[in-house]
């Protein structure tokens, strides 16, 4: 830093500052002082430099690549200071690295259903044994007591465990909904919502469920399904299929809960065309299209006729969109099918089907099957790349929330990480998701960890019907061996690059062609020559900076085109010389209309 005034500052400090708090004399600084406060705004002044230079650095990057915001960031951090300057990415080192897929997979299936003659268990079986399981036992839930004092509990509503998890949408409708379904329940006894001290242990209360059942919901709506792709190495194409006999199977279970809803629907109808009609009834008809999402609030009076037609009309359309898919069998797909499904339930619901067992030894079998391709990672490293996965990944989190609930109020799960690798040089025998080995190089193979969550053995020899709870990709660093000898050492493989400010010399080989020929067909001259040569300099110039870099009206201009100079001596517009010498501004001044400020 130079140009500063040294005397003008010196000469500030010694006299005292204008502070109320200091008391005393105030004493100039002493030549060591003075030396080092020097020494002080020297760096600063130097340290300013280098951040002015590597923003400028930085938009001229950004500018060269057509990025003009982060250009045009770097500039005002560098002239006002206001805003905190961008990450430079004109001195980043490229880092070679390879992607890596990460997953989290459910796996449905079990035995743990509760009840499968409701609608929502009757359309997708495997995931109401998934969901039993997570919420435990139904006659080890207590909801609260009749008037003689007898407990109630969740297998006394004849709910599924879909039902539990669809209609945790809030804890009104939550609650309303079980007593609709618990006619036994005194009107005015609250629910339990911690279990008692004095309860047989395994027992546990509502309240607590509820809020499991909140977490498993959020967790199933922002699922997909996992395809035949899920199941195979990236880039390879897949050995598994849905079955046509397995469309079938879902396309059936699909009809039978139209069915249901549409016996749902002719019992509102009924209803609504008694005249009067008898709100009670009414609303009891209504209640039984909840098993469908279709929920309404608690309404009295005529508002519920109101709000009754407006609910028919909803579930009438399910119907009409549900029975013209259905009716189309060149359309049926695995997707179409969950698309019919989450039409007839609500978004998130998923009525889809199984993927076949492969018809040989594949990826995802020899991932899960009894002897997999990596030892299998501690609970607590599973846990741990959870917890940190989930402060990322909001469906991590929320999976994470069922794991802790699920300590607390029913069967914690029990996750396994599993590994698919393809074809590639060094194929790891660790799982991905915990600290890599350093002194070991990054395998070429593509590779993808999954943690599954299951409620029953499974292997992945046979049919699999999964959802995809979240998944992502990351980028591994490429770390190879300096040399093919086995000890060698292994380091990161990187991109980087060296600026220095060196004077070019006075004589270089050419470091471009330019290719032209003859205008008028005759040998070259040296007149001919030099005109070629100062119309390209002259091109080149106008070239520098091309429109699409530019800003404001620079993208638009020039609004005319034409020719102002040509070697074979044609005429052509002379803009030079009108603008020296046939310019007139009396005559242009006519066509000029002065706005003012």
């Amino acid at each position: 830093m130079t140009g500063w005034d040294q005397q003008k500052v010196f000469d500030r400090l010694k006299e005292p500052p204008n502070n109320p708090y200091l008391i005393g004399t105030w004493k100039p600084p002493s030549p060591d002082e003075w030396s080092a406060v020097s020494a002080i705004i020297l760096d600063a002044g130097q340290a300013a430099d280098a951040v002015a230079d590597l923003l400028m650095a930085e938009s001229v990057h950004q500018m060269v690549q057509g990025n003009m915001p982060r250009a045009s960031a770097a500039l005002d951090a560098a002239s006002t200071g206001d805003v905190p300057p961008p990450e430079p990415d004109v001195v980043a080192s490229r880092l070679e690295g390879i992607p890596r897929v990460h997953r989290l997979m459910l796996v449905a299936g079990g035995d743990g259903g509760w009840n499968s003659t409701r609608p929502r268990s009757a359309a997708a079986p495997l995931l109401e044994a998934w969901s039993g399981a997570r919420l435990g036992p139904p006659a080890t839930i207590r909801i609260g007591s009749d008037i003689q004092g007898t407990v109630l509990t969740a297998a006394d509503t004849g709910l599924s465990a879909l039902d539990f998890v669809y209609i945790a949408t809030d804890r009104p409708n939550f609650e309303r909904v079980l007593r609709a379904n618990l006619p036994a329940l005194a009107p005015d006894a609250a629910l339990f919502a911690e279990p008692a001290d004095d309860w047989p242990a395994g027992q546990r209360a509502i309240g607590n469920i509820f809020d499991l059942a909140t977490s498993l919901r959020a967790l199933l709506v922002a699922s997909r399904p996992a395809t035949a792709a899920d199941l195979a190495v990236p880039n390879t194409p897949p050995v598994r299929s849905v079955a046509p006999t397995e469309l079938d199977l879902v396309k059936a279970q699909l009809q039978a809960a139209t069915g249901m809803l549409s016996l749902r629907a002719q019992a509102v109808t009924a209803q609504l065309s008694v005249n009067p009609v008898v709100h009670e009834l009414l609303a009891s008809a209504l209640a039984a299209l909840a098993d469908f999402g279709i929920v309404l609030p608690q309404l009295q009076g005529d508002a519920i006729i109101n709000a009754g037609h407006l609910v028919l009309a909803d579930a009438n359309k399910r119907l009409m969109e549900a029975e013209q898919a259905l009716g189309d069998p060149a359309s049926i797909t695995a997707e179409s099918l969950a698309t019919i499904g989450q039409g007839l339930f609500g978004d998130g619901f998923w009525v889809t089907p199984r993927v076949g067992s492969p018809s040989g030894p594949d990826a995802w079998g020899r991932a899960v099957g009894a002897t997999p391709l990596i030892t299998q990672p501690t609970h607590f490293a599973i846990q741990r790349y959870l917890t940190d996965m989930a402060s990322v990944r909001d469906n991590v989190r929320r999976y994470l929330e069922i794991l802790m609930l699920g300590k607390a109020t029913a069967t914690p799960p029990a996750p396994r990480a599993t590994q698919m690798a393809g074809v590639g040089d060094d194929p790891p025998t660790t799982w991905i998701g915990v600290t890599l080995d350093p002194s070991q190089p990054t395998s070429s193979a593509p590779l993808v960890s999954t943690v599954l969550d299951t409620v029953a053995a499974y292997d992945g020899s046979g049919e699999t019907l999964a959802l995809i709870i979240d998944e992502w990709t990351e980028v591994v660093p490429m770390r190879e061996r300096r040399s093919k000898e086995p000890g060698a050492p292994v380091d990161i493989r990187s991109t980087a690059g060296i600026a220095v400010n060196a004077n070019a010399p006075g004589a270089r080989a050419p470091q471009a062609m330019l290719l032209a020929t003859s205008p008028d067909g005759s040998r070259w001259t040296t007149d001919a020559m030099v005109d070629l040569l100062a119309e390209t300099l002259e091109l080149a110039k106008i070239r520098a900076v091309t429109l699409e870099t530019t800003n404001g009206a620079a993208r638009i201009l020039p609004a005319l085109y034409e020719r102002s100079w040509s070697l074979q001596g044609e005429k052509v517009l002379d803009l030079r010389f009108i603008a020296e010498r046939a310019y007139n501004k009396a005559a242009v001044a006519a066509f000029v209309k002065d706005k003012g400020p």
